[in-house]
């Protein structure tokens, strides 16, 4: 899923950890692809190897923590099972110290391969849950990884458009490429998807990429934010950048209109 150096490092790392079947902790922001990765690296290495998956608990009632950590422990000494355990970032300190205790009592007798997924907002916990790994690698962010970006815009493109012309202008590539693309490959997988709904036959230009690819913001927005943006952008769009028009038609003044761009990341110049 692409040759940037900092994806490259990632998944040789990954692969390492797994073919030893060392526990191995996955680091990284939402939407980087951790849970594609360890599939993937399950189909290439994993025969024999049962995969399972399992989230942290949906509620915090004593009953259902319970059988959560008991079937953890009951998986974990199977032989040949792989358990990935995602968002693990969204535990409470006292269920995750309870799933640090139980590993750390299951170390050495565990015969399966322990792999926990999680995002930034873990590090540091006082419990050094990460730590009863014995490989931590960090799968980098989408905006780290600009080479890969047209790589995998074609490949989505392909995969929802599987006939017709799955071409992009250069100035839609570009325009992908700057996005710094907050929800990581999910987001461009989406975007990516929205567009092949459209009639294939033709390349495709920069009007026909979403509002969301112009602009420069790292912020993951709210459903309210992300309407918002989107109508200023339609409004800027529809105007050709004339910034005091668009604030007009939306009834707001010239200083909250540049307010939210800035909120938002637009650049005027960058539309047209």
């Amino acid at each position: 899923m692409g040759s940037s150096p900092h994806w490259l490092r990632a998944v040789a790392d990954s692969e390492a950890a797994f073919v030893a079947g060392t526990w191995l902790h996955l680091l990284g922001e939402a939407g980087v692809g951790k849970r594609t990765l360890v599939a993937a690296l399950h189909r290439a290495h994993g025969a024999g190897r049962r995969l399972e998956m399992t989230q942290a608990p949906p509620s915090d009632s004593p009953a259902v923590t319970e059988r959560w950590l008991h079937d953890i422990g009951e998986l974990l000494v199977v032989p040949s099972t792989v358990l990935v355990l995602s968002d693990v970032h969204l535990l409470g300190d006292q269920l995750r110290q309870r799933l640090a205790d139980l590993l750390v009592r299951l170390d050495g007798s565990a015969s399966g391969q322990l792999v926990m997924i999680c995002q930034p907002s873990m590090v540091g916990a006082d419990d050094h849950l990460d730590q009863l790994c014995g490989a931590s690698v960090e799968v980098p962010p989408l905006r780290h990884r600009y080479g890969d970006i047209e790589h995998l815009a074609r490949l989505f493109l392909r995969k929802y458009r599987p006939s017709g012309e799955n071409t992009f202008s250069p100035d839609a590539l570009a325009l992908l490429q700057r996005c710094p693309w907050p929800e990581n490959v999910r987001q461009l997988e989406t975007v990516i998807r929205g567009l092949a709904r459209r009639p294939s036959g033709r390349m495709i230009h920069v009007e026909d990429l979403p509002p969301e690819c112009r602009v420069s913001s790292h912020k993951v927005l709210t459903t309210i934010e992300a309407l918002e943006r989107d109508a200023i952008l339609r409004g800027l769009l529809d105007r050709n950048s004339n910034v005091q028009r668009t604030a007009q038609d939306l009834g707001i003044s010239r200083a909250t209109m540049y307010r939210k761009m800035r909120r938002y990341g637009i650049v005027p110049s960058s539309l047209t």
